[in-house]
């Protein structure tokens, strides 16, 4: 597949900062001569969609957000992606729902979580520590997936998920201080004997927002959005 023939479809606006920031790494990660070289990207930044961590903490307007998300990928599809992207980590716990509502849609949709996996064991890691939202780490949908992997899971204190909260609310309100940079450091920096897997779509934006700035991470960091990147561009090369 081609870069011409490869249209890549983006279900983000979760938030909206983070979808851009993923918008550009895509662009930046096929490097071409000319702009007509670039793969086609369509994205849905469907910010109007219920909050996905409220859903599955609460079960608030999860019918209306299950129609939604499925909407989206309906025209996703139609539109002629042949790769689609959920741009939100705790989106990917109502995947199995959505799929069986619009089966036709499980072909395209590439898994960040389960790319996430297959990375980590290619690494050779055995042991990650995840930094994710309430709704990631009370869905559980990472232990699910990076079991079938044989890689154990730690999860945020509930300390850790108070400070991931902040960071998140940071990023989607484009906030970013000096001080936001500070407490992502620190929260890496509490694990520094394994490896640490951002399961959030504000997290990386933090993450390159500290190599901006010169912050050294002293730390493997797996990016999930980054493992996808990496994916599709090394499919497109092998084609």
């Amino acid at each position: 597949m081609t870069a011409e023939k490869l249209t890549i479809g983006v279900l983000g606006g979760m938030g909206p900062y983070a979808t851009v920031s993923f918008y550009k790494r895509l662009v930046d990660a096929f490097p071409t001569e000319k702009d007509w070289q670039k793969p086609r990207i369509l994205i849905d930044s469907y910010s109007t969609i219920p909050s996905r961590v409220r859903a599955l903490l609460y079960g608030e307007k999860t019918e209306e957000l299950l129609d939604c998300m499925t909407a989206s990928l309906w025209w996703l599809v139609n539109a002629g992606c042949s790769k689609i992207i959920i741009a939100c980590n705790t989106a990917h716990a109502f995947l199995p729902e959505v799929v069986k509502r619009f089966p036709e849609s499980e072909e395209f949709i590439i898994n960040i979580i389960e790319i996430c996996a297959e990375e980590c064991k290619r690494k050779g890691y055995r042991r990650i520590h995840l930094l994710a939202s309430e709704g990631t780490v009370n869905a559980g949908i990472y232990e699910k997936v990076f079991s079938n992997y044989q890689i154990e899971v730690d999860v945020p204190d509930p300390a850790e998920l108070r400070n991931i909260r902040e960071l998140i609310e940071d990023v989607k309100q484009n906030r970013i201080d000096e001080e936001s940079l500070n407490l992502f450091e620190e929260l890496i920096s509490r694990n520094m004997d394994i490896p640490v897997v951002l399961g959030c779509t504000e997290l990386p934006v933090l993450y390159e927002e500290c190599k901006s700035s010169g912050i050294e991470m002293l730390t493997d960091i797996v990016d999930p959005l980054q493992s996808v990147i990496d994916k599709l561009v090394l499919a497109d090369s092998n084609c």
